[in-house]
């Protein structure tokens, strides 16, 4: 069993990993019995528990433990079944990784910022942390229980949004991205429905990777201030739709591995301040973006590559003076 570590009064950084034989985390841990001490692990800041392949229940909590907890991980421990601390009111990390029996709910931490969970299919998120503004999530469970707790709140605070291996038919609530939202990464999420209807004026980071059966056709002008673009194993995205704008803010554009991938668009890709551009694996892909010279002026960057029907090199000259190409 575990010390009884509660009771140092000073203790900020607390890490305990590979610790075979333990089993249970109980009432010992946080102090002795008819200890007079009353608040365990009043000046613990962060919690590291990791690679404890025995452990299976965290037991005896105790609502006034951890008053000032900011950083929870708890990384490789498959046995563990359940439960979380339920109440955590400073905490502002918090990651649950290769935990794949634990059942649970997402702590109630009002000041949460980031939250990281990895292979836990079964924690739940009963309210949505309103001020939390990273998330970065993978498996089934975990992306639609995330995904309904929005559809109960609008965020105001997200800023970053990684959604991973969801086989389920999800979308966005009101068909939009979160206002609030600079980057999102989709990945392994072949059934969710990609919302086009609301521009996004502040998304500056779009990764879409094998998702996304249903978009044949990507319209940047919904998101006018993108600086990155990646798509990627994408097997139906045939388009890219940019109208008449002209996308002042996109530095780096990468697309690969979309077989069905037919052209950009007629009127050419106007990004004055691109600098990367690559391709690969668009087998039908025949001609680059017309007037590359003119309308992507600082491109520093061009590689092409496993694209066997391009027939030739844009209509209009090259940027000038490329730093780097490869062919």
């Amino acid at each position: 069993m575990l010390p009884s570590l509660g009771q140092l009064p000073s203790l900020k950084q607390l890490s305990i990993s590979d610790m075979n034989s333990v089993k249970t985390i109980d009432l010992g841990f946080y102090k002795k019995e008819n200890c007079s001490f009353v608040t365990p692990f009043p000046s613990l800041e962060s919690l590291r528990i990791v690679s404890m392949p025995c452990w299976e229940v965290w037991s005896s909590f105790y609502s006034e433990a951890f008053p000032v907890l900011k950083f929870l991980q708890i990384i490789n421990c498959p046995k563990l079944k359940g439960d979380l601390p339920n109440h955590l009111p400073v905490l502002q990390t918090l990651a649950i990784i290769n935990c794949q029996l634990l059942v649970s709910t997402v702590p109630r931490a009002p000041t949460l910022k980031r939250l990281e969970m990895y292979k836990s299919k079964n924690v739940t998120f009963p309210v949505f942390p309103l001020f939390v503004e990273d998330i970065d999530i993978e498996g089934s469970p975990m992306v639609e229980s995330m995904m309904e707790a929005i559809s109960n709140i609008q965020p105001t605070c997200l800023r970053y949004l990684s959604l991973n291996d969801c086989s389920s038919a999800i979308s966005f609530p009101g068909d939009r991205l979160p206002a609030s939202l600079k980057t999102l990464e989709i990945s392994g999420l072949k059934k969710l429905k990609f919302p086009m209807q609301h521009k996004n004026e502040l998304l500056e980071l779009l990764s879409i990777n094998n998702s996304c059966d249903s978009l044949k056709s990507l319209p940047l002008v919904t998101f006018p201030n993108l600086i990155n673009l990646y798509i990627t194993n994408c097997t139906n995205m045939e388009s890219l739709v940019v109208g008449s704008e002209s996308f002042k803010s996109l530095n780096s554009f990468g697309i690969g591995q979309c077989p069905n991938f037919v052209s950009f668009p007629k009127e050419g890709l106007s990004a004055p301040n691109l600098t990367r551009f690559s391709v690969d694996g668009c087998e039908k892909l025949k001609s680059l973006p017309d007037q590359m010279g003119t309308l992507l002026p600082k491109m520093e960057y061009l590689e092409m590559s496993n694209c066997q029907q391009i027939e030739s090199f844009p209509r209009g000259s090259m940027p000038p003076d490329p730093v780097g190409h490869r062919y």
